[in-house]
Order: structure tokens, then sequence, then C-alpha cells
């Protein structure tokens, strides 16, 4: 389910492990956001069927998921800002590295592997 949002990671790490810098301008072209909004929406999707599933109370998971989703990020841009410059290349290592260890975690789990 979240091998497009694994892929998206393995890039990032490659670069930080190359040392080249990043460009100062994001690269905000169709073909740079193309297959993360593709990610972004399976993603999404997965969680909806999911939600739908469970029977859970949608508009109390919706809360909830929003709440959680603006304390974390706005958490992650204060400590990225001020130990970004710092621990920027092993940050991008380790961020990138979790993830897709979260996602061939949960890939295991839903094929009843692990």
């Amino acid at each position: 389910v979240d091998v497009e949002f694994e892929a998206g990671h393995l890039p990032k790490i490659k670069e930080a492990l190359s040392g080249e810098e990043e460009s100062a301008t994001p690269d905000l072209s169709a073909k740079a956001m193309l297959p993360l909004a593709v990610a972004t929406s399976i993603d999404a999707l997965a969680v909806g069927i999911s939600l739908a599933m469970t029977e859970a109370p949608i508009f109390t998971s919706v809360i909830v998921i929003g709440i959680t989703t603006f304390a974390l990020s706005a958490l992650g841009v204060t400590i990225g800002g001020v130990f970004g410059n710092k621990f920027q290349k092993k940050a991008e290592i380790f961020g990138g590295a979790v993830l897709i260890l979260l996602g061939c975690k949960i890939l295991l789990e839903s094929l009843g592997i692990f």
C-alpha cells in the first residue's frame, strides 16, 4: 500500500548521503509534485477505507487526526528551525530510514508475515 510513499524517501536518503547541496528554491514542477500527490492520495484513500471498515465515528476521527497532524507538524517545524542546520544531513537519513522501515512493517503486518 505504501510502496509509492516509501519510494519517495529513497532519493532523499541518497541526496543526504551524497553530500550534494539542495537548491535554494524547491522544485515545484509537475514532474516533482505528481508522485508526491499520488502517494498522498493513495495514503488518504487507505485511511478512509480503513475508517469505513472499522465503523469509527468519522467526525471524531477527523477532529482527532486534524488536531494531531497540526500539533505534530507545528512541533516539527519548531524543532526543525532550532536544530535544522546543525543536524540536517543526519536527520534526513534518519527520517527517511524510519519512514521506510515503518512502511515495511505495515506492509508485512498486512501480509500476515509480521
